[in-house]
């Protein structure tokens, strides 16, 4: 295309050099309004596809060796939801928190969770939805076990039984690795259980796998 028939397409023919500078700087703010407009939408339709497969992202999860179902059909949240406050030195009876993840749901976990726990230089919670955790030199640790869990209810699980590897005072903590047993024998989850740590069950995503539902 030669620049006569870019000006006459532009509308810039026969204008003055200050006519074709304000011509151009309205022409380029138009073309920055319509991109900035088409990203917007964009990302409002990405969003609500993103939200459609959050909702109907359903799934069973089983053993992974044996092929059990080991939880009803879940459906899929955007994160796993921060533990709910419970006051467990003011509980009637030893028992566990309320459940992070409301029964009928999952969600996948992002950091590090559970065993095994290392030093560090930088003290803070030793893995989501954890407080501070030091080892008997008094030093700070924090998680490098995997990433990916499925978080789960416990009260959703189905068939598994405990194997302690890291007994509390009236449950499970996480600190030992994975101490949930499927029928078929084989560690397919972490129970974190005890009365003053959040409720929940991590199935390995190593160890299960997801088999969606329509």
């Amino acid at each position: 295309m030669s620049q006569e028939e870019r000006d006459a397409r532009l509308g810039l023919t026969g204008l003055t050099g200050a006519e074709r500078e304000a011509r151009v700087r309205l022409l380029t703010e138009r073309v920055e309004r319509e991109a900035a407009a088409a990203r917007a939408a964009l990302q409002a339709q990405r969003a609500r596809r993103r939200a459609s497969e959050r909702e109907t992202e359903t799934a069973v999860f089983a053993c992974a060796a044996c092929g059990a179902a080991l939880t009803p059909a879940l459906r899929r949240l955007s994160a796993v939801p921060e533990a709910p406050f419970y006051a467990w030195w003011d509980a009637d009876e030893p028992g566990p928190s309320p459940a992070t993840v409301p029964s009928g749901f999952y969600a996948i976990e992002t950091e590090s969770y559970g065993a095994p726990l290392v030093v560090t230089d930088v003290p803070g919670p030793v893995m989501p939805r954890h407080g501070e955790h030091r080892n008997a030199e008094g030093k700070p640790l924090v998680s490098q076990g995997p990433r990916g869990n499925i978080v789960i209810n416990p009260d959703d699980a189905r068939g598994l039984s405990l194997r302690h590897a890291s007994p509390a005072c009236c449950g499970a903590t996480p600190d030992g690795g994975m101490n949930q047993l499927c029928a078929c024998g084989t560690l397919v989850a972490t129970l974190c259980s005890d009365c003053c740590l959040p409720y929940e069950l991590h199935l390995s995503a190593d160890q299960v796998r997801a088999i969606p539902q329509t």
